[in-house]
């Protein structure tokens, strides 16, 4: 990549640092963020509530964590070491978390593609996501929904990508070693549907390529043991265990099913269509696919499926749980988009049709998160006005309308101090209890 081509990539990530920072900042706190500014005791606040301060304390708090709520003891420890800093901080870290899930997208298309991209494609690629990522202000922009979804996204990302590249090496150094267990520990630990997809699609690549060189690569195969391992630590919790058990029959596994491919069908209708039509592009340019170009569009659109259809084993299956999948199928677009020959014409029409959709959904969604700024700002002030010692009545959100929204289908204030929220916020403020009331 030249000078020219360095500085485009650098203003396309610059301008996208400042809009996703402007919907960071607009984004305070909500639903299971207030909790996790303290040390777990139990599922509500006690009397001898502690703040977290410090390695120890979250260390403390995740294993109790975990007995009583989930396994993702990674994610959460994370979401608890930055509720120690001011809300600047994880705007930024945040707003730098989802170029990077950018920049590792390319990375990856461009080595298996074996072919160098140009900075339109960063652009390209900061549309996908934004336009496709399911409930975009829950895994984007709330704290705790961003650590447990975009953050857990880097970790079994790069794992997959150094997984990929070290497989290629005549010999893997120790540090290297390392790096890949330290790697599949992360990927083995992001929630219950991504870590499974992303050992399997490891496992079958590491069969592919070593399989029938008879080449063994010990240490790849004993990172997806590690990787495995710590997959099993969040799904033996004894919190997961309890929130897992149904009875499963198989008429309630088709319905889950069911209801798992309507709701892809729902979510990415859009891009199944251009899926066929990049196909039908590819045959009419009479391009041939190499066999290991075909392996990874292949296994990442089986990964983009069965990263769904394990969820058939959960009651609930929000559209947050889909994030996995709509970056496997972001990376199946983005090689088979690589693939075709499109000219400077097409390219330029392409662009200019998904800026102006960009341009429509930013400019709604931010109109409306900042609405919702406005209304949170407003609760803090009135609270922090407060006597402490009384229960303060504040005025509830009016409903967000964008799915850009964190505040949108996520927990908030009740019409009585006793409910989870009102107990963890009041905690959290210091008053002895918080009640909502609507405008």
């Amino acid at each position: 990549m030249n000078k020219i081509e360095k500085w485009h990539r650098g203003i396309i990530l610059c301008l996208g640092f400042f809009l996703l920072y402007l919907a960071n900042h607009w984004t305070l706190l909500t639903s299971d963020d207030y909790m996790y500014h303290f040390v777990f005791k139990d599922t509500l606040p006690t009397a001898n509530l502690e703040k977290i301060h410090g390695i120890w304390s979250i260390i403390r708090s995740q294993y109790v964590h975990w007995q009583l709520w989930n396994g993702r003891y990674v994610s959460h420890a994370i979401v608890q070491f930055l509720t120690q800093f001011d809300g600047y901080v994880f705007d930024i870290l945040n707003s730098l978390a989802f170029l990077t899930l950018i920049r590792l997208s390319c990375q990856f298309i461009s080595f298996i593609m074996a072919k160098r991209i140009s900075p339109i494609w960063y652009l390209l690629a900061f549309l996908y996501y934004w336009l496709f990522l399911p409930s975009f202000g829950q895994t984007a922009l709330w704290l705790s929904g961003s650590v447990n979804y975009l953050w857990t996204s880097l970790f079994y990302l790069t794992f997959l990508l150094y997984f990929v590249k070290t497989l290629e090496y005549s010999k893997v150094e120790w540090y290297q070693k390392l790096s890949l267990f330290f790697l599949a520990f992360l990927a083995g630990a992001c929630n219950e549907n991504s870590s499974p997809t992303i050992i399997l699609i490891a496992f079958v690549f590491l069969i592919y390529k070593d399989g029938f060189s008879k080449k063994i690569c010990l240490s790849h195969f004993m990172s997806l043991g590690i990787a495995g391992l710590s997959f099993l630590t969040i799904l033996l919790s004894p919190a997961s265990q309890t929130r897992g058990q149904s009875d499963l029959n198989i008429a309630i596994v088709s319905e889950r099913l069911f209801l798992i491919f309507n709701q892809l069908w729902s979510q990415f209708a859009y891009l199944y269509i251009g899926l066929l039509c990049l196909f039908c592009v590819i045959r009419f340019q009479k391009l041939e696919f190499k066999e290991l170009e075909l392996f990874w569009v292949m296994v990442l659109f089986v990964g983009h499926l069965v990263a769904a259809v394990i969820l058939f084993v959960s009651p609930e299956i929000p559209d947050r749980t889909l994030f996995c999948s709509a970056i496997l199928l972001g990376l199946t677009l983005g090689m088979l988009l690589l693939k075709c020959k499109w000219s400077l014409f097409l390219q330029l029409v392409v662009v200019s049709s998904f800026l102006v959709l960009f341009s429509m959904s930013y400019t709604r969604a931010i109109m409306d998160i900042h609405q919702s700024y406005l209304e949170v700002r407003a609760q803090y002030q009135a609270i922090e006005k407060s006597d402490p010692n009384t229960i303060v009545v504040v005025t509830k959100l009016s409903e967000p309308k964008s799915t850009y929204n964190a505040y949108r289908l996520t927990n908030n204030l009740a019409d009585f101090p006793d409910y989870w929220f009102n107990q963890w916020m009041a905690a959290y403020f210091e008053v002895k209890g918080i009640v909502g009331i609507e405008k």
